[in-house]
């Protein structure tokens, strides 16, 4: 079975291009995806944005998604 997920998040580049603040615009539906969205964009190093050559800290909204296989298990049955 696969799966996808899609979420919007607004986040804010700072001059030097982290992630300084980070939030759901637009959810997948699932609370748990939606966390680890947020945990993995916190490690992005973005390019700044700039005015005039001048880096500037910019919000920004970020679509975002997953697609995830979930692998068949098989019944563990006591020997």
């Amino acid at each position: 079975m696969v799966q996808n997920r899609s979420a919007t998040l607004s986040l804010y580049v700072t001059e030097d291009g982290t992630v300084k603040k980070s939030h759901i615009h637009k959810t997948s539906g699932s609370f748990q995806t939606d966390r680890v969205f947020l945990r993995i964009v916190q490690t992005v190093q973005f390019q700044p944005a700039n005015i005039n050559g001048v880096p500037v800290p910019v919000w920004i909204v970020l679509p975002v998604s997953v697609t995830m296989k979930e692998e068949p298990t098989q019944p563990n049955f006591p020997s």
